[in-house]
């Protein structure tokens, strides 16, 4: 048998060194292949993270289209507010120019009843015999032109309506 050996030597230390290679060879592969899992682990975990950043930027893209139409109809409805607040302005204007022209009217009426201080060429104007009802009319008027104003905070135009401009005998008198 050790003659068969020595004959054989030569192929026996061929296939050990066979052997080695192929031990080297597998676990070669086993580490390669170990790598390659978690490098496929690593994969399917971007991939569902890509999968992932997709659903997100698809709701981002989604979201953005809303915004923007809630935009546009927030810079409409600005738009229409501002329309609607110079339109109040106007009103708001209109209804002052209103009132100042209602207390000259007052003042006029009020000169039938009493004098105007440094002005006695209106004196012609008054009405020395005014009946009871005729003096309450006019202090009537007075007063319903002042708490009128006052209704919509114009506190200077009441007060204009109860002492009147520059008349000196009439004193606010509650009716």
């Amino acid at each position: 048998m050790a003659d068969t050996y020595i004959a054989n030597e030569g192929e026996i230390k061929d296939i050990r060194k066979r052997r080695t290679a192929v031990k080297t060879r597998e676990d070669n592969a086993t580490t390669r292949e170990g790598k390659i899992t978690r490098r496929e682990t690593v994969i399917k975990g971007k991939e569902e993270t890509l999968r992932t950043a997709n659903d997100v930027k698809a709701e981002r893209d989604t979201l953005q289209t809303a915004v923007n139409t809630l935009q546009t109809k927030i810079d409409e409805q600005a738009g229409q507010i501002e329309l609607l607040n110079t339109k109040c302005n106007n009103v708001v204007k209109n209804m002052m120019h209103a009132y100042d022209e209602m207390t000259h009217i007052v003042h006029a009426v009020q000169i039938l009843k009493y004098p105007v201080e440094g002005m006695e060429d209106l004196d012609e104007y008054r009405l020395d015999y005014l009946t009871p009802k005729q003096s309450v009319l006019i202090d009537a008027l007075a007063e319903y032109g002042a708490k009128s104003a006052e209704k919509i905070n114009s506190i200077k135009q009441a007060e204009r309506m109860r002492t009147g401009a520059g008349l000196n005998a009439y004193v606010y008198r509650p009716l």
